[in-house]
């Protein structure tokens, strides 16, 4: 058996709802943020995701002759709420894609622009690269301002209380 929690510091139970999977087999996690699942002994890959509140959890687990208990603390996640401009336009576009690729990773996480081009991103801390993914061909992206500081390289990082910024992209 392998058996296990999520918990940590996160306000409320954030991980309720969210899937934890074990080689093949697949379990909702309720909010106590319990799992159990029965196995064969072997190498397994543990997941626990997707939640806009903390990043997976991703975790490699060997399963011998004992059962394995494992106490799994999560990486909590910042809403960075943002807005897409489009520079001598009062109406912008709805269904544009907003994407932040997190430095030396393969971690993106990515939305899409609502009505008005409010979108929002859930990033942990680090080094984050800004894209626009199928941008229509007549715009291009003239500025990214995170606060009042303006972000070279498409490049913003983020720091313990950056979520209470907003991110504005401006296009042309």
């Amino acid at each position: 058996m392998v058996t296990g929690h999520v918990r940590g510091d996160l306000p409320g139970h954030p991980w309720a709802g969210t899937a934890a999977m074990l080689g093949p087999d697949r379990v909702i996690l309720g909010e106590d943020g319990a799992f159990s699942f029965a196995v064969k002994p072997g190498r397994y890959h543990l997941k626990v995701c997707c939640s806009p509140y903390f990043q997976a959890i991703d975790r490699d687990v060997v399963v011998e002759k004992s059962d394995i208990v494992l106490d799994l603390q999560p990486n909590a996640l910042m809403e960075i709420k943002g807005r897409l401009e489009i520079q001598g336009r009062t109406k912008v576009p709805y269904g544009l894609n907003v994407l932040a690729a997190l430095e030396g990773t393969n971690v993106v996480d990515r939305a899409v622009t609502a009505e008005g081009g409010t979108f929002a991103l859930h990033l942990s801390t680090g080094t984050w690269e800004i894209r626009m993914d199928s941008l229509p061909a007549k715009y291009r992206i003239a500025s990214i301002r995170l606060g009042d500081k303006e972000v070279r390289d498409r490049k913003l990082t983020l720091a313990k209380g950056a979520a209470s910024l907003p991110l504005r992209i401006a296009l042309q």
